[in-house]
Formats: structure tokens, C-alpha cells, sequence
């Protein structure tokens, strides 16, 4: 990837060009993993890839562009980097459209099985605060628990 030599090496904006390139065609750079070494890659949009000024005008296009706390989020979390796909987002809402880690057992967000207490643990966190949703006997009532929570919190469903 080579630099561009001019004020805008020094922005958020090609900062965030680059590091969306490494993630997704850099397999030593950090995060690779999640993007572009996933089973179906996430990818830049072609008039982006070479050209980090278009997605620099994009990017300040949209809503709450370089706005202090927020980055770019993609919208779709299985989405590509693409137009249409790409918002500024606070870094709450960019926890609600995380994918489920790969260490989650029960395929919820927020949904855990322990193994002591032989329940299911539900927790959410909102507005900068983790919330324990309690304990549960069978997954399909802490799965209910954590959407209700949700919808609570953030107005629907993540």
C-alpha cells in the first residue's frame, strides 16, 4: 500500500482507509482474521481501493462524519466495505453489531451457559454500563430475556 503524499496521510479519514485495507488484505495486520481471512472475506468496494480520496468523500458525505467518538461501522457486520453499507457510529453501536465471538456456545449475543451454577447468564451493556440480566434455566427464556433487554435499551433488537 503505498502513501499518499500530501495533508491527507495525516487525517482520520486515510488513517481509517488504511487500516480498513490492512484488515482486509493483510493477513499479518492485526484483526485480518475477522475480515479478510474469514470463510466469506469481507472486501473494500473497487473504487475505493486504490483511491483513498473517493472514500475519503464518501465517508465525509454521511451523517455525523469526523464527529469526536464516532468511527466507521459497517451497518451489516457480514456486509463489505461498500456504499451504502458505512455510517459514523458511536462505539456502543458499534458493540450492538458485533458479531457473536467465537468462544459464545449458546449462538446469542449477551447469552452464556455457567457451568457451576448450571444456569444461563444473560447480560447486556448499554450506555456505558453492563447490566446482568439474571439467571436462567433454559436458553430460549435468556435469549427472550436479552431481547426484551434490548429493546429496553436501544429501541429494537440488535
Amino acid at each position: 500500500m503505498g502513501r499518499v503524499k500530501s495533508d491527507k496521510f495525516k487525517t482520520r479519514g486515510y488513517r481509517a482507509w488504511e487500516n480498513m485495507k490492512a484488515r482486509c488484505y493483510i493477513p499479518s495486520k492485526n484483526g485480518y482474521e475477522r475480515y479478510g481471512g474469514r470463510d466469506n472475506p469481507i472486501t473494500v468496494f473497487k473504487a475505493w481501493l486504490d483511491n483513498p480520496a473517493a472514500y475519503i468523500e464518501y465517508i465525509s458525505s454521511l451523517e455525523n462524519a469526523f464527529e469526536n467518538g464516532y468511527s466507521i461501522d459497517r451497518i451489516d457486520n457480514d456486509g463489505n466495505y461498500e456504499p451504502g453499507n458505512l455510517r459514523w457510529a458511536t462505539k456502543e453501536i458499534q458493540m450492538r453489531n458485533r458479531g457473536i465471538s467465537k468462544n459464545n456456545t449458546s449462538g446469542a449475543k449477551g447469552v452464556c451457559f455457567n457451568k457451576r451454577l448450571k444456569k444461563w447468564v444473560v447480560s447486556l451493556t448499554a450506555n456505558g454500563h453492563r447490566y446482568h440480566l439474571g439467571y436462567f434455566s433454559d436458553k430460549e427464556s435468556a435469549v427472550q430475556a436479552r431481547a426484551m433487554a434490548e429493546d429496553k435499551h436501544w429501541g429494537q433488537s440488535a
